[in-house]
C-alpha cells in the first residue's frame, strides 16, 4: 500500500460522525490512503449516503421506495413501464389510471379461493371464445360453486351454480327459475287494461289451476263433452245447456 502524506489543511472535521475527515487531491491518492489499488473490489454490508456519483453499473437485488426520485433511467420512473406479451408479472397491489386490456384469446379471473396454480380454487372468469362473451363462476377440485349476482344495490339477477336463478328488486324476490318450473312471488298484470293476451288460439295452456276466476267479458267454452263425463265438477254440454257433473 502506498503511504500518502496529507497536509494539515486536509483534515476537515474529526468530531462529528458522518462528515468528511480527510480529503485528497486525486482519486488515486485517496485509494492508496485506504489501502485500495486500481483493480481492488470492495463489499460493504451497509452504506448510508446522501449523494453518490458512480461512473459504472449499479446492480441491486432489491430496491426499497417508490423510485420517484430516481433520474437518468430509461422512461423515468423504473416502475412506470409497459409489459410485453411474454411477461408474467405477479403483483400484490396495483393502481391504474388507464385501461387494463386483455388481447384476443386472453381472459380475466378474480379468485375467491386459491390462484391459477392452486389445486383447489374458486373464481369468476370473464372471457371471449368463438365470438361469444362469457361471464361465469368456475372452480377446480374441492372448490365450491359460488353465487353470481349482477345488478345494483338490492336489485339484481342472482345466478346459482346449480343452474337456478332469481330476480330480486329492493331486496325482495320477484321470480325464480328452477330446473322444471318458474315461480312468481308478485302478481302479474298487462301493460294496459285488456291490452294483452294470455296465450293464443295456436298456443294454448294445457291446464290451468285457479282459486277464483273473475271475468268482465265473454267466456267461451269449446269442445265440452256432450254427455256426462262422470267427473265431479266438470262442465258438459247437454244439448245447449251447460251442466256440472256430479261424478
Amino acid at each position: 500500500m502506498a503511504i500518502t502524506a496529507f497536509t494539515s489543511t486536509a483534515i476537515i472535521d474529526a468530531t462529528t460522525i458522518g462528515t468528511t475527515v480527510l480529503t485528497a487531491s486525486t482519486e488515486g491518492i485517496a485509494a492508496d490512503a485506504i489501502g485500495l489499488g486500481a483493480t481492488d473490489d470492495v463489499t460493504f454490508n451497509s452504506i448510508a449516503s446522501v449523494d453518490g456519483d458512480f461512473s459504472g453499473t449499479v446492480t441491486a437485488n432489491a430496491f426499497v421506495g417508490d423510485g420517484s426520485g430516481l433520474t437518468g433511467l430509461p422512461g423515468g420512473n423504473p416502475f412506470d413501464q409497459d409489459l410485453n406479451t411474454t411477461d408474467s408479472p405477479s403483483f400484490v397491489d396495483g393502481s391504474f389510471t388507464g385501461n387494463i386490456t386483455s388481447e384476443v384469446g386472453g381472459s380475466y379471473r378474480l379468485y375467491n379461493l386459491g390462484d391459477s396454480s392452486s389445486t383447489d380454487s374458486e373464481f369468476l372468469d370473464i372471457s371471449a371464445t368463438s365470438n361469444v362473451f362469457t361471464v361465469r363462476v368456475g372452480l377446480t377440485n374441492a372448490g365450491v360453486g359460488r353465487t353470481l349476482r349482477v345488478g345494483s344495490g338490492n336489485s339484481y339477477l342472482q345466478m346459482n351454480y346449480n343452474g337456478s336463478f332469481q330476480f330480486f328488486r329492493g331486496g325482495s324476490q320477484y321470480m325464480s327459475f328452477g330446473s322444471a318450473n318458474i315461480t312468481v312471488y308478485k302478481y302479474m298484470q298487462p301493460s294496459s287494461d285488456l291490452g294483452t293476451k294470455f296465450g293464443s288460439a295456436t298456443r294454448q295452456w294445457s291446464t290451468g289451476y285457479f282459486g277464483n276466476i273473475v271475468a268482465s267479458g265473454n267466456m267461451t267454452l269449446s269442445n265440452l263433452h256432450t254427455s256426462d263425463p262422470a267427473v265431479a265438477g266438470q262442465l258438459w254440454n247437454d244439448s245447449g245447456t251447460v251442466k256440472i257433473s256430479a261424478g
